[in-house]
C-alpha cells in the first residue's frame, strides 16, 4: 500500500510539473504569434495575462486585448477574452468573448453586442498544428455605428477539413432574424428570416500555425446558399475556379422566387441607381418571361462579373 500510494504521489507531481509547463507555454505562444504579426505590420497589445485552472485545465484571461490590421484596416478591442482548454487536451480551445466589443472599420467604430459569443478551435498535435475544425456561435448580436443599426437573432459559421489528400474545407454559415441598416419601408419586411451557405473551399495549403495569413483559395464550390425573406426566396449554387492571380473564373446560378418585391427593396435601399432601374425591371420581366420566379448566372470572365446580361463591374480578388 505504501508503494501505491508513492505512486499516485508522484504521478500528482508529474501532473503538477505538466500543468506549470502548459502554463508556461500558454505566456510563450501568445508572445510568440504577437510578435509574428507584429513583423507582418499589425498592432497587438494587452495588459495582463494570466492562467487559471489547475489541475485539469487551462484557463487563461487576457484583460483589454487590442488587434490592429495592418495600416488600421480594421480594429478590434474588448475588455478581456478568454481561451480556454484541458489540460489533458491543449489543442482543442474555446475563445469566450465579452457581450461588449468594439470594432472600427475605414475609421467608423462599431460597437458590438453579442451574447454568448464563443468559437472553438481544433489543432493537431505539434508541430503542424493544423486546423481540423472551427466553429463561431454566437445569439442575439447587435452592431451599431455613428448613424445605422443592424441584428440577429442566432449566427452560427463553422469550417472543417474535408477528406483527401487535397487541401479542402467545408464552409457553413446559417444567420437568423437579420435587421440589416438602414432599410427604409419598403415591399419586403425589415427583417431577414434566414441566411445559409454550405461551400467546399479548396486551398493551395492548409491552415495551420505555420502557414496562417499565407492560406490561398483555389477554387470555390456553393453547394447551396438559400436567403429566405418574406415571400422571396434565393437560392443559388455553382462554382469558381481562382487563378494564381487571384481572379475568379466561373458561374454561380441564381434562382429568385418572387423577384419583384426584393427589386422594389433594393432600389429604395439605394443599391441600384435610380436611372437605371426602370431598364432592370423591364430587363428582369423579360428573363422572368412574365413570371413572380427568375433564374439568373452570375458569371465571372476575364477579371470582370455580370448577372444575366447585366455588367457589374470587375470581379473580386481572392
Amino acid at each position: 500500500m505504501r508503494a501505491l500510494t508513492l505512486i499516485v504521489l508522484l504521478a500528482a507531481a508529474l501532473y503538477s510539473g505538466w500543468w506549470v509547463l502548459g502554463r508556461g507555454q500558454t505566456a510563450r505562444v501568445l508572445d510568440e504569434t504577437a510578435q509574428r504579426l507584429e513583423a507582418e505590420g499589425w498592432e497587438v497589445a494587452w495588459d495582463e495575462v494570466s492562467t487559471t485552472g489547475f489541475p485539469s485545465r487551462f484557463d487563461t484571461t487576457i484583460d483589454a486585448p487590442r488587434l490592429a490590421a495592418p495600416e488600421q484596416a480594421w480594429t478590434w478591442s474588448a475588455p478581456f477574452l478568454q481561451i480556454l482548454s484541458l489540460s489533458y487536451r491543449p489543442t482543442g480551445l474555446i475563445l469566450a468573448f465579452p457581450e461588449e466589443q468594439g470594432v472600427t472599420i475605414g475609421g467608423e467604430a462599431i460597437a458590438v453586442e453579442a451574447e454568448g459569443m464563443r468559437a472553438s478551435f481544433d489543432l493537431t498535435l505539434p508541430p503542424g498544428l493544423e486546423l481540423t475544425e472551427a466553429v463561431l456561435e454566437s445569439g442575439t448580436t447587435r452592431l451599431e455605428g455613428a448613424e445605422w443599426t443592424a441584428e440577429l437573432t442566432t449566427l452560427l459559421a463553422a469550417i472543417r477539413r474535408a477528406e483527401g489528400e487535397d487541401p479542402a474545407y467545408d464552409l457553413f454559415a446559417r444567420a437568423t432574424r437579420i435587421v440589416p441598416p438602414g432599410l427604409p419601408e419598403a415591399a419586403l419586411p425589415p427583417t431577414i428570416e434566414r441566411l445559409e451557405i454550405d461551400a467546399l473551399m479548396s486551398t493551395d495549403t492548409v491552415f495551420a500555425a505555420a502557414s496562417a495569413g499565407e492560406v490561398r483559395p483555389t477554387a470555390l464550390e456553393l453547394r447551396h446558399l438559400t436567403l429566405a425573406w418574406g415571400e422571396t426566396m434565393v437560392e443559388a449554387g455553382g462554382r469558381l475556379d481562382v487563378g494564381p492571380d487571384g481572379v475568379p473564373t466561373g458561374r454561380i446560378d441564381i434562382a429568385v422566387r418572387n423577384w419583384a418585391p426584393l427589386l422594389d427593396t433594393a432600389i429604395a435601399a439605394g443599391l441600384v441607381p435610380a436611372q437605371a432601374a426602370p431598364a432592370i425591371r423591364q430587363g428582369a420581366r423579360i428573363a422572368a418571361l412574365g413570371q413572380s420566379d427568375l433564374t439568373l448566372p452570375l458569371v465571372f470572365e476575364g477579371g470582370r462579373v455580370s448577372l444575366g446580361p447585366i455588367p457589374l463591374g470587375a470581379a473580386p480578388r481572392f
